[in-house]
């Protein structure tokens, strides 16, 4: 089995009027398969410049039916 082990992580976001327009997610640590392991250290940036209206299903059954609006 595996496991990761985080030793630091940071969340940063841009929010205006409710919306969120930026966001970094950075963490580090070290992962683990059976007896071999390795340092991680990763860093994922989101910049949303345009995002129309998406309709969210209330169940999973119409989940496949719901389309989002332009």
């Amino acid at each position: 089995m595996g496991s990761i082990k985080l030793d630091d992580a940071t969340l940063e976001a841009t929010i205006k009027s409710k919306k969120i327009s930026h966001l970094i997610l950075s963490f580090t640590g070290k992962q683990t398969v059976d007896k071999a392991s390795a340092d991680i250290d990763i860093s994922i940036e989101l910049s949303i410049k345009k995002l129309n209206k998406i309709n969210f299903p209330n169940d999973l059954d119409s989940y496949t039916k719901e389309t989002a609006e332009d």
